[in-house]
């Protein structure tokens, strides 16, 4: 299984970025819903049209929040952005209060995290092999395994 922060690396070089749970996280920690922030140093729509296809091709059994229209782009189960719009907090506060009521989501959200990863590197694999990747999108890891 592919973890997510490298599958999103291979479209181009980070700027800055943080997971929530960490890779590491084992066990109660992995009822934490996913929260991925990230920053490329080369952004372009050309990036942002093909995690957006990816991830809406993505055989999910939960929905996925996917927002590029940030300085920082963000990847997330919906149910964090529906939950902090509904009390008015922010995305972690949210990510925090459904650890602890549905812990089931954070766990199954985590799972299928490592399943979407796989499924953005297959997709960039497909798409390179038909052209090359763009020049905004860097020189970084994609060719490593």
């Amino acid at each position: 299984m592919t973890d997510i922060m490298r599958a999103l690396q291979q479209l181009g070089e980070f700027e800055w970025a943080s997971r929530r749970p960490r890779l590491e996280a084992k066990d109660g920690d992995l009822s934490y819903p996913p929260i991925i922030v990230w920053r490329y140093k080369n952004r372009s729509s050309e990036i942002a049209a093909f995690l957006s296809s990816a991830v809406s091709s993505f055989d999910a059994s939960i929905e996925w929040s996917l927002r590029l229209d940030q300085k920082n782009w963000s990847l997330m189960p919906r149910k964090i952005q529906e939950y902090a719009e509904q009390e008015s907090i922010g995305e972690l506060k949210a990510a925090e209060h459904l650890k602890a009521l549905i812990p089931e989501l954070g766990m199954k959200a985590n799972q299928e995290l490592e399943r979407l990863a796989d499924h953005i590197e297959s997709q960039f694999r497909n798409r390179s092999a038909v052209q090359p990747p763009p020049d905004s999108v860097g020189n970084t890891s994609h060719n490593q395994k």
